[in-house]
C-alpha cells in the first residue's frame, strides 16, 4: 500500500514539474513575441502627411541650390573683388568684394544662416576651408568698414585660391527619407568630372519651423 502511495506523489510531482515547465516555455514564447512586437513597432518607417512630404521636397530643393552657392562662394569660385592701388596688399587684410548679389557681410551672413544650422553656419564663416587649406585657415569673407571683403589669404596671382572639386552640381537630383516631422535624410546624385553619377548624403532639420542643412554637402 505504502508503495502505491509513493508512486501517485511521485506522479503528481512529475505532472507539476511538467506543468511548470510548459508555464515557463510559454512565458518565454510571449515575452519573445512581445519584444519582437515591439521591435517591430519601432522599426517600421515613418510616413509623413502628404503636405508635409511636399514641404520637404520644395525645402530641399531651395536649401540645396543654397549648398550650391556656398560651394561657389567659399570653395570654387569666390567672389570678384577690387585690387589695390600699385597691386599693394590690403592694409586690414581684405580686398573689396565687387559683387551685385551680396554688397555687405550682413547680406552674406544672412544668406548662410537660411541654409544651414547655427553651428554650421558659424564654421562656414569663420573657418570653413580648415580642412582643404589648413595653412591659410580662417574666414574667406569679412567686415570691410561696412562693405563686404574677402580675405587676402585666400588670393593668388590667378584670383581666387579654388580647392580641388572634381563634381557637377548642374543638374543633381534627389530623394528625400523623412525620419520624423522634424528631420529628413536626402540622397542627392550629382555628376563626376567624367559623367558618372556619384551619391552623397545629407540631413535636413527643422528648426524654430524652418529647415536648414545639418552640414555642408559636397
Amino acid at each position: 500500500m505504502a508503495k502505491s502511495t509513493n508512486n501517485t506523489t511521485a506522479t503528481i510531482i512529475t505532472v507539476i514539474v511538467a506543468l511548470l515547465a510548459a508555464c515557463a516555455v510559454f512565458f518565454l514564447i510571449w515575452t519573445a513575441g512581445n519584444q519582437n512586437q515591439q521591435e517591430h513597432d519601432l522599426q517600421q518607417d515613418y510616413v509623413p502627411t502628404e503636405e508635409l512630404a511636399s514641404e520637404m521636397k520644395q525645402e530641399a530643393t531651395d536649401l540645396l541650390k543654397g549648398n550650391y552657392e556656398v560651394l561657389k562662394l567659399f570653395y570654387t569660385k569666390g567672389m570678384s573683388y577690387e585690387k589695390e592701388p600699385y597691386g599693394n596688399a590690403p592694409e586690414d587684410g581684405f580686398y573689396t568684394c565687387a559683387d551685385d548679389t551680396y554688397t555687405t557681410y550682413a547680406q552674406l551672413e544672412a544668406f548662410v544662416k537660411s541654409v544651414y544650422v547655427e553651428n554650421e553656419a558659424q564654421r562656414i564663416l569663420t573657418s570653413s576651408r580648415a580642412a582643404f587649406q589648413p595653412k591659410i585657415d580662417g574666414p574667406v569673407y569679412g567686415d570691410d568698414n561696412g562693405v563686404l571683403g574677402i580675405s587676402e589669404n585666400f588670393i593668388d596671382e590667378n584670383g581666387f585660391i579654388a580647392i580641388d572639386y572634381d563634381y557637377s552640381w548642374s543638374n543633381p537630383t534627389f530623394t528625400i527619407d523623412p525620419k520624423s516631422d522634424n528631420e529628413c535624410a536626402l540622397v542627392i546624385v550629382i555628376k563626376d568630372s567624367r559623367g558618372n553619377d556619384v551619391s552623397c548624403n545629407g540631413l535636413m532639420l527643422k528648426v524654430n519651423g524652418e529647415w536648414r542643412l545639418n552640414e555642408l554637402i559636397r
